[in-house]
């Protein structure tokens, strides 16, 4: 019969299964909160201290903390980041409280005192948070042509077929990929027989850590069709098969029917930084980031009309609402063409408006006086415009009381006035005119 377990076994049972990412931000966050304790010379025992006692700590110490470097503010994220590391040591083993410092009525003054101080932080004017930036389409070009000379050397074949996994499969910049074996990914075929690359182990990743319930579990069927396919079936043949793990170190010195390869994996920063060497190599506008990619996969497949629901299937994410700092922004021409509308209403002749008619000869009569003058924009001043010498609107009236059917030049001539007068205020917004007088304005497109 097998031993009985210790109670110091039963707490690395419940250490083992937490993310090393969360343990180190546990640290980082608990660190900060001792040497504040040391400096202020108090003691807090997370195993006996009372729901008062903590609270008064807290209140202080959110509005004491400082950032590491002398000058700096600690930012929103951070204070939530070390907030969180306080709440996790204080609920996980061995402590285990029932206490819940962000969101019992117990610790409302010292979360009072936490968001005034997120608060003051933009109050304050400190430079504006910055998400990961999407790659530009621009660069996309040209990070397409870099990579399609993946059958050149082994760099780029490892570039090509990290970068094709983590863009089709919406993956974290920096989430398992050095623990990834051989065999994580495989190439199958459809039923109409076209070869598609999946995921055929379970993994535990931010979102989807495994459990009891169904929505710890990633159950879903994502592939990578097209030309990740090709590259990834190079990758296969070129890898080291003494080596079991996926990604692997080029060789300096290669030849052409060898593997490219060293019996060696990629470390986990090597792998960290990827992106940015390929941003280097492929000459784009700006170094991103690894998670720029996943960013990008986000935006690409939400300005080409995919539903939420069906993106968080491929990146993972558990709720629609993940996905709002990415899909909230335009792309840029998309901010291009709001700023260029904007601005056409400071010239004096829109372009856009201009095109709207075409062939069109408008008559326009400024009413007023032989000894007026003054500016369209400030008088309002009413716009005649004619067919055949009587006033557009009163031709309108006219075909429908008489039940008139009017010939189809005339209603395209009388659609065109209409939206020209419209047009008007925006053609002249700074003319001045002296009496009466009549101006004709031709339009095209």
């Amino acid at each position: 019969m097998d031993s009985e377990i210790t109670e110091r076994e039963l707490i690395e049972l419940e250490r083992s299964v937490v993310p090393d990412n969360t343990s180190k931000a546990t640290q980082y966050g608990m660190k900060k909160f001792n040497e504040w304790l040391a400096l202020r010379d108090h003691a807090c025992d997370f195993g006996t201290v009372t729901h008062e006692e903590l609270c008064s700590l807290l209140r202080r110490f959110y509005a004491e903390v400082k950032a590491k470097k002398a000058g700096e503010t600690l930012t929103p994220s951070t204070l939530t980041c070390i907030r969180a590391a306080i709440h996790r040591c204080l609920t996980s083993a061995p402590h285990s409280r029932p206490i819940n410092i962000i969101t019992d009525r117990e610790f409302i003054a010292a979360n009072n005192i936490f968001d005034a101080r997120c608060k003051l932080y933009v109050k304050a004017g400190n430079p504006k948070p910055q998400h990961k930036a999407a790659i530009t389409e621009d660069d996309m070009k040209r990070l397409g042509d870099y990579l399609s000379d993946f059958a050149s050397n082994p760099t780029i074949l490892l570039q090509a077929t990290w970068f094709y996994l983590c863009f089709f499969f919406g993956r974290r910049g920096r989430e398992g990929w050095a623990q990834m074996r051989k065999d994580h990914f495989v190439i199958r075929e459809d039923p109409d027989g076209k070869e598609y690359v999946t995921i055929s182990k379970t993994e535990a990743t931010k979102n989807h850590q495994g459990g009891s319930k169904q929505g710890d579990v990633d159950f879903s069927d994502q592939r990578m069709y097209g030309p990740g396919v090709e590259v990834f079936k190079m990758y296969q043949q070129k890898i080291n098969h003494n080596s079991d793990r996926l990604f692997q170190t080029p060789k300096r010195a290669w030849t052409q029917d060898e593997c490219w390869f060293r019996n060696e994996a990629m470390g986990k920063n090597s792998l960290s930084t990827i992106m940015q060497r390929i941003a280097d190599s492929a000459k784009l506008s700006q170094r991103y980031t690894c998670h720029s990619v996943r960013a990008t996969t986000v935006t690409t497949l939400h300005q080409a009309g995919v539903a939420a629901e069906d993106i968080v299937k491929v990146t993972k994410h558990k709720r629609t609402a993940s996905l709002s700092h990415y899909i909230d922004d335009m792309s840029v021409p998309q901010k291009r063409r709001c700023s260029e509308i904007l601005a056409q209403t400071m010239t004096r002749q829109s372009d856009t408006t201009a095109s709207v008619v075409q062939g069109c000869s408008a008559t326009v009569i400024q009413n007023g006086g032989p000894a007026t003058s003054r500016r369209l924009c400030e008088e309002k001043p009413n716009f005649n415009l004619t067919i055949g010498g009587m006033e557009v609107d009163d031709w309108l009236n006219m075909n429908e009381q008489e039940h008139r059917v009017p010939d189809p030049s005339e209603v395209r001539q009388s659609q065109q006035l209409v939206t020209a007068r419209t047009a008007l205020s925006s053609l002249l917004p700074n003319a001045t005119f002296n009496g009466s007088c009549v101006i004709n304005v031709n339009f095209h497109a």
